[in-house]
């Protein structure tokens, strides 16, 4: 063999070797990266197998409250036992159970306020002393009525200031006012909220001038009554106005009360709204008299 064939030879199978060499190190480097990537995979597979389990969790302890929520509410609404009711429904009967229970309330409350005098000036005076706003005192007079007097709607309209215009400054929606009733007396007050109404104009006018309770079965005459098409909208048939004053005879307010079917005057419910009133008004003005001794003194 010649020197030269010998040298080929030679390098020939030293750039095999260098192959053979680079060949396993590249295996090596597969199997230490392919090891990084199984334990990846185990990670994520872990972490997707604990986020199955707390779903399931969450889910089963949701259940189990709708459960709970639909065997206290089906001796209530007589809810078919045969038929389970989707969870939209349960969420539908807890609400109305939950409008009837504080509906029932506030009737309790006012029943006993006004089962006495004495009852009635404790129950005014706890209120009052915890909210010294008179906007805020006529807006609770004006729920008492209407939850006594089942009127779906009341209001409260005072004067804005030197300008003399009247602005609904206080409302009060009946409980069970719900669904597509609701949205249309929401829209009717928020149509109302943007009015300013210079007396002796309309019937909050007229009140607040005359000084005298005034009661409409007529509501689609917007030359008496400039709310006539919101009104209509809302399917608002009867309203009834009464004068607010204070012991001086000054006028503070009118207060508006709405209905949705025809309702003929009631002297009964004119005379306890009357009286209501000067009651809710007197119980504010010796608690603000009170306060002002005390920081005088």
């Amino acid at each position: 063999m010649s020197e030269s064939s010998g040298r080929n030879t030679g390098s020939e199978e030293g750039a095999t070797s260098a192959k053979r060499a680079k060949k396993e190190v590249g295996v090596l480097e597969e199997e230490e990266g392919g090891g990084g990537g199984g334990e990846a995979n185990a990670s994520a597979t872990s972490k997707k197998e604990h986020q199955r389990r707390h779903t399931q969790n969450s889910r089963a302890k949701l259940n189990s409250k709708f459960d709970e929520l639909l065997a206290l509410i089906q001796p209530l609404y007589n809810v078919d036992r045969r038929h389970t009711p989707h969870r939209s429904e349960v969420l539908d009967y807890a609400i109305h159970a939950y409008n009837d229970l504080t509906e029932r309330k506030i009737f309790l409350e006012t029943e006993i306020a006004l089962s006495s005098e004495k009852s009635l000036n404790t129950y005014l005076k706890s209120f009052v002393e915890s909210n010294m706003d008179i906007t805020s005192v006529l807006e609770f007079y004006v729920s008492m009525i209407c939850a006594k007097k089942q009127w779906r709607y009341g209001e409260v309209w005072r004067p804005n200031g030197s300008s003399g215009l009247l602005t609904l400054t206080g409302s009060a929606i009946h409980r069970t006012v719900m669904g597509e009733e609701l949205e249309r007396v929401r829209r009717f007050l928020a149509e109302s909220r943007s009015l300013e109404i210079r007396p002796p104009e309309d019937l909050i006018g007229r009140v607040f001038v005359t000084q005298r309770t005034e009661w409409m079965n007529d509501l689609e005459d917007a030359e008496v009554f400039v709310r006539a098409q919101s009104a209509k909208n809302a399917s608002l048939k009867s309203v009834f106005a009464l004068p607010i004053c204070d012991r001086n005879n000054n006028i503070l307010a009118v207060t508006t009360f709405f209905s949705q079917e025809v309702r003929e005057y009631d002297s009964t419910t004119v005379s306890l709204s009357s009286e209501l009133g000067e009651s809710v008004v007197h119980a504010f003005d010796e608690i603000l008299a009170s306060k002002q001794g005390q920081a005088s003194t």
